[in-house]
């Protein structure tokens, strides 16, 4: 990683995060990197989706860290499942099923450092 990925994007104590395959910088010096975000994200809306679901974690008392690793990792499995042409408000109905997965263990970790 460069000096420029390394350094905290948000004010200490803060959290925050990058999709596809960005560094989520962490002011205790973790970092996870998420290689699970396919290219149709990229599109009018998923970031109020990704918050949407950082929020819903969050709310469920799932720690900071967790929710920012999570959130991510949820958004875009549920793109990967609806495919390319996804607009934003498709992704609440995949998500439940994304869930269930991710309950089973039958999900791939991101990778942590």
């Amino acid at each position: 990683m460069s000096a420029m990925t390394r350094r905290p994007a948000t004010p200490p104590g803060a959290s925050g995060a990058r999709r596809n395959g960005g560094d989520w910088p962490w002011p205790d010096g973790w970092a996870a990197i998420n290689h699970n975000s396919p290219s149709w994200l990229a599109t009018g809306g998923t970031g109020g989706a990704l918050a949407a679901i950082a929020a819903a974690l969050l709310a469920r008392g799932i720690p900071a860290f967790e929710a920012a690793c999570a959130a991510p990792w949820l958004q875009g499995a549920a793109a990967s499942h609806l495919g390319p042409g996804l607009i934003a408000e498709d992704l609440h109905g995949a998500l439940p099923g994304v869930m269930r997965l991710a309950h089973q263990g039958s999900v791939r970790s991101c990778y942590v450092s």
